[in-house]
């Protein structure tokens, strides 16, 4: 699957998921939309999950569902999804922020507010240090991106 984000200055950015199929979905967002989805790649990618958020869109499910709190109530979430969307939130605060001392710790304590019946995972510090690298990488890549002009990655 593609995955484009086009800069927009001017206006809010596009990102767009073109599947295998040459079906698509798409929507309009803001720089943390575009960081939060790069996260969301960077965690998908560097653990190797295909049931998280780009799985699911490359299964077929539109970005409009996701934005339909009925719909997107009534979706399934797989492990690899809840993991995926806690870390693409605490590796976008460390960006913003600073490190946490302890991730683990942190990732832990998250997952037991957002959904406590989850097993718990610790993310081994080789695989933290990827993730940190690459998402780096990838906002460094977006920031260089000239308006109207846009970055594409493979999922």
């Amino acid at each position: 699957m593609k995955v484009q984000f086009q800069k927009n200055k001017e206006s809010k950015n596009i990102i767009s998921f073109l599947r295998a199929d040459k079906s698509s979905t798409w929507t309009k967002g803001d720089d943390f939309l575009v960081l939060h989805d790069l996260s969301h790649y960077t965690i998908e990618t560097t653990l190797h999950y295909t049931t998280a958020f780009y799985g699911i869109i490359k299964s077929g499910i539109a970005l409009q569902d996701f934005e339909n709190k009925a719909i997107r109530d009534q979706m399934k979430l797989s492990n690899e999804a809840w993991y995926a969307e806690t870390l693409a939130n605490l590796l976008l605060i460390e960006y913003t922020q600073n490190p946490f001392e302890n991730f683990n710790q942190v990732f832990k304590e998250s997952l037991q507010k957002t959904n406590p019946d989850l097993p718990p995972l610790m993310i081994k510090e080789t695989d933290l240090f990827k993730m940190r690298t690459l998402y780096k990488d990838l906002i460094t890549e977006w920031n260089e991106v000239p308006d109207k002009k846009t970055m594409e990655l493979i999922f």
